[in-house]
């Protein structure tokens, strides 16, 4: 699975990079009530939002990862009465625990 998520990690990095160089050349931003320009270059006005926009879905998803799992945990802290038990770390279910109707 590791393999999988660096191969995509690297195809968007040299996709991302390639549109980098394509697109060096500058534009004019200006924003109306605003009386000035800025000049950016392409990519950084196309990848910069989404860069944003990857990192706050990243956070976003770890917070309700975080809040998910701690709920699980609780559950299953309720369903085994305090007691430890050994969870298996492929599939994350307990095999001393009876399948879930």
């Amino acid at each position: 699975m590791a393999f999988i998520r660096a191969a995509c990690v690297l195809a968007i990095a040299m996709v991302a990079a390639l549109f980098a160089v394509e697109n060096m050349h500058e534009v004019a931003i200006g924003i109306f009530p605003v009386d000035s320009t800025v000049f950016l270059p392409v990519y950084l006005i196309v990848l910069a939002p989404l860069a944003a926009g990857l990192v706050a879905g990243w956070v976003l998803s770890g917070i309700a990862g975080g809040k998910s799992r701690r709920r699980r945990l609780r559950r299953e802290t309720v369903r085994t009465g305090g007691r430890k038990t050994a969870m298996t770390p492929a599939s994350g279910k307990n095999p001393a625990l009876p399948a879930a109707p």
